[in-house]
C-alpha cells in the first residue's frame, strides 16, 4: 500500500466502506495520522487499536452518526 492507496482506502472508510483494523491502522500510519515510531518500548500495532478507534468514532460523529 502506497501513500495514495491509503488515501483512497481512509475516504473509502468515511464513505462506510469496511476494512479490518489493521488495514485501516497501516493507511492512518501511511498518511501521518497514526505514529507507530513514537510508541515508547517495545509495544505492537495492535496496541494502537485505540488510536484507529478514535479516528473512527470522530469520524461517525463528525458524520452524525454518534459513536
Amino acid at each position: 500500500m502506497n501513500y495514495y492507496e491509503a488515501v483512497k482506502i481512509l475516504d473509502q472508510v468515511r464513505d462506510n466502506v469496511s476494512y479490518n483494523i489493521e488495514t485501516i491502522n497501516k493507511a492512518l500510519e501511511l498518511t501521518g495520522d497514526l505514529d507507530f515510531g513514537q510508541c515508547e518500548g517495545d509495544a505492537n500495532p495492535a496496541s494502537f487499536r485505540y488510536g484507529s478507534q478514535a479516528w473512527l468514532d470522530s469520524l461517525r460523529q463528525g458524520n452524525g452518526r454518534g459513536t
